[in-house]
């Protein structure tokens, strides 16, 4: 439904009524029928700005009631223009219930890409991990490849680096004493 679409049905299914400073009632459309539309009128209502509330007509409907005071010909009236509130409440439950029902698959989603991020992220670690470990008393002499020295995995890799050359030192005393 395009914009101007919805435009039109709103215009059709807006309810007016047109009242007098003193509250008389001058026109009503065929859509709010003899239904009143906001009651009697209440000091300042809308002469300044559009006034906006809820009401509920006689017949339980409950609508958004906009009113504001426009002067035609020197004369000044009330306007009120008012929307059923139904078909709002209608569209909201079923934006509620798929919201619902896509609230699984968005999280599984993002799980996944959650998973598939961090596995990425910790595989240079899972790396370094596996090389020290093949790392013995015989094969002192390895080092770890480090591919960047400036961020946390290069400087964790310099750490192991480090400690292997101590360890190497370390043994090569022992075996010549």
């Amino acid at each position: 439904m395009c914009s101007s679409d919805l435009e039109s049905l709103l215009l059709l299914d807006r309810m007016v009524e047109i009242l007098s400073p003193e509250g008389q009632v001058l026109y009503r459309n065929n859509r709010l029928g003899q239904r009143k539309l906001g009651g009697n009128v209440f000091p300042g209502e809308g002469e300044r700005s559009y006034d906006e509330r809820r009401f509920t007509l006689a017949d339980g409907t409950q609508v958004l009631l906009i009113s504001h005071v426009h002067s035609i010909n020197g004369h000044s009236l009330l306007i009120r223009l008012a929307y059923d509130l139904a078909p709002l409440h209608r569209r909201m439950r079923n934006l509620v219930l798929l919201l619902i029902l896509a609230l699984p698959f968005a999280l599984a989603v993002a799980g996944f890409a959650a998973f598939q991020i961090t596995r990425r992220t910790l595989s240079p670690l899972e790396d370094m991990a596996r090389r020290t470990e093949q790392i013995t008393a015989h094969r002192l002499n390895e080092r770890l490849p480090i591919e960047n020295p400036d961020d946390e995995l290069g400087h964790v890799g310099r750490v192991l680096n480090d400690l292997l050359a101590r360890l190497e030192a370390s043994f090569e005393q022992l075996r010549r004493f």
